[in-house]
């Protein structure tokens, strides 16, 4: 549109000064033929103006032909670009389906391998506490709990624990509750960042450190929560490892539901 209103603005002066330039010729001619005498005076000042009109003629035609040629061709290149563009984007929306498509097979594919590796347990204890193993082992982890729901008022209650060092026993919540609970609730992972530094403390011969990073994935038995894993991380949890773990939660769950 920037394009047309430039191009027209230059047949627009184009125009202007053919006008401004025939008069003065005009005027110029005029007091030439006076002051040459009378003779031929109306026959040179006919063909003067028709010479005139016919070279404005022509100008303003050509003008207004290469702002015209020059619009179609703005046009065209826009209606282009917006074809090309368009089709990028489907080009680039179909791709992230594709991806997206691959990467929850491989997620699946990944949390299956991982339920492989766990013995089959006669008590959930032990079959919660190798599911931690496993996942610390896998993607450095540093400490983990793993809550079932117990009893009549369904409260979660920690039933195993991994690399845990606080002093007192992680406390029951209901759905809802805490951030454990949470995750209980919607049935759905959560990623923390940022924790307080007295939310959890790793110890070794070392010192202390704490972690800063929490992932809550609940455990679902057709698609009711039944426990929920805590882990805690010194590094930044990646999207793909929280899919990984997610898909996990929801076969975990069913097993550990056979067994309690």
């Amino acid at each position: 549109m920037e394009l047309i209103k430039k191009y027209r603005k230059i047949a627009v002066i184009t125009f202007i000064f053919f006008i401004l330039f025939s008069i003065l010729l005009f005027a110029l001619v005029w007091n030439t033929l006076i002051q040459a005498g009378p003779g031929q005076n109306i026959t040179k000042l006919i063909l003067l103006i028709l010479f005139v009109l016919i070279t404005g003629f022509v100008l303003f035609y050509i003008s207004v032909f290469l702002s015209g040629t020059q619009r179609t061709q703005a046009m065209l290149d826009s209606y282009m670009e917006k074809e090309r563009s368009a089709m990028m984007q489907e080009q680039t929306e179909s791709r992230d389906e594709e991806v997206q498509k691959k990467e929850e097979v491989n997620t699946k594919a990944e949390a299956d391998n991982l339920i492989e590796k766990l013995d089959i347990s006669k008590k959930a204890e032990d079959l919660a506490g190798r599911l931690l193993s496993i996942i610390a082992q896998q993607y450095e982890f540093v400490q983990g709990l793993v809550y079932l729901k117990k009893g009549r008022a369904k409260k979660y209650t920690c039933i195993s624990k991994y690399a845990f060092t606080g002093k007192d026993e992680p406390a029951d919540f209901l759905s809802g509750e805490t951030l454990p609970g949470q995750a209980a609730a919607n049935g759905h992972p959560i990623m923390i960042d940022e924790i307080p530094e007295d939310y959890f403390t790793v110890e070794s011969g070392l010192g202390k450190a704490a972690p800063r990073h929490l992932l809550f994935i609940p455990l679902l038995d057709k698609n009711k929560t039944v426990g929920v894993i805590e882990l805690a991380s010194f590094k930044a949890i990646e999207d793909i490892t929280m899919k990984i773990l997610g898909n996990l939660g929801q076969k975990a769950g069913n097993k550990i539901s056979k067994i309690k």
